[in-house]
């Protein structure tokens, strides 16, 4: 078994920070050191947590680049534009069925990639993307992976805590919101309310709707924050995960026709990454990113469907989405 790791960059920040050591299956309970937490897009599987060794600097990642235990295929085969059609198609059957409200469909696309240029994306990222969550991981189950996600899912600081809906995006500066973007990030945020209800979460406030950009994209975001016992977090996160600006709603209907359309696993994509840091918690969703093979990089995207979707504009967003840390990866060497 290779030394698994964990580094990133702080939306906003400078310092590369991160850990060596081993991940152990996460208990959930609050964690007095610090950590990293990873948790895949299924929400069956248990979440992992890495303390470990504190990374002191960057270059102590290339060694441990060059010996990492990668697969060297992957049989995961990428849509085309044919099946993408009908799984497009299928979800809005059952949307106009009454079956379901969304759902977010994901498609993957393979790139030729070189491992040993990991140092050189990572730094890339973090220079192209200054507000994004940048982080590089290996883990032995879940493989190497990198990205640089806009979207955070919890923060809290002791019962002061707060999180995003994130969803609903065009393309450019000279496309205007229409109905589809705004219904599709009211069904994220009528979800989290509801949940934090549930939860019992006490003074609820939430923003005004904003921009929040991402490359060339502009998603639609409304901000809530909340007073919660420490003690719920882990219950809470349980909860969330996936919210529906990564599967849909109703959330087990929308999974059924996730596992029914994609011929892939998602993995780590669209699960969720934490940051325990002294008194404070920090997660995002695990959006822009890629897993890296020995020979190959294969990137993950998803677009939220509802009954004001196209599938062709959806294969568009995906593929602009893919090209943020496309960008990275593809740096000429």
């Amino acid at each position: 078994m290779a030394e698994e790791f964990a580094i990133f960059r702080l939306p906003g920040g400078k310092e590369i920070q991160g850990f060596f050591g081993g991940f152990n299956v996460w208990s959930g309970s609050i964690s007095e050191r610090d950590g990293f937490v990873i948790q895949s897009f299924n929400a069956q599987e248990s979440p992992w947590i890495l303390h470990g060794e504190a990374v002191t600097g960057i270059n102590e990642i290339e060694q441990k680049l060059k010996t990492l235990p990668l697969l060297s295929t992957t049989d995961e085969k990428e849509s085309d534009a044919v099946s993408w059609h009908n799984y497009i198609e299928d979800i809005k059957y059952n949307i106009q069925h009454g079956e379901i409200r969304k759902c977010v469909a994901a498609r993957i696309k393979t790139l030729d990639y070189s491992p040993d240029k990991m140092l050189s994306s990572f730094k890339k990222a973090c220079m192209l993307y200054p507000d994004a969550f940048v982080y590089m991981l290996f883990h032995n189950q879940s493989g190497l992976w990198m990205g640089a996600t806009p979207e955070k899912l919890i923060f809290a600081e002791g019962d002061s805590m707060s999180t995003i809906a994130l969803a609903g995006t065009i393309f450019n500066n000279t496309e205007h919101w229409t109905d589809k973007e705004r219904e599709e990030n009211q069904a994220t945020a009528d979800y989290i309310e509801s949940t934090l209800a549930q939860a019992g979460a006490q003074h609820v406030q939430k923003s005004e709707i904003t921009e929040l950009k991402s490359g060339n994209l502009r998603h639609l975001a409304l901000n809530f924050s909340f007073r919660l016992n420490q003690s719920k977090l882990t219950g809470l996160l349980q909860t969330f995960h996936p919210t529906p600006a990564v599967a849909g709603l109703p959330k087990e209907k929308a999974l059924g026709i996730i596992s029914k359309n994609e011929n892939f696993e998602r993995g780590l994509y669209a699960g969720w990454l934490g940051v325990f840091q002294h008194t404070s918690f920090k997660s995002w969703v695990n959006l822009r990113c890629a897993r890296i093979y020995d020979s190959k990089a294969v990137l993950f995207a998803g677009a939220g469907v509802n009954s004001g979707s196209f599938a062709q504009r959806e294969w568009d967003e995906t593929g602009l989405k893919m090209q943020i840390i496309g960008s990275c990866l593809n740096e000429p060497q």
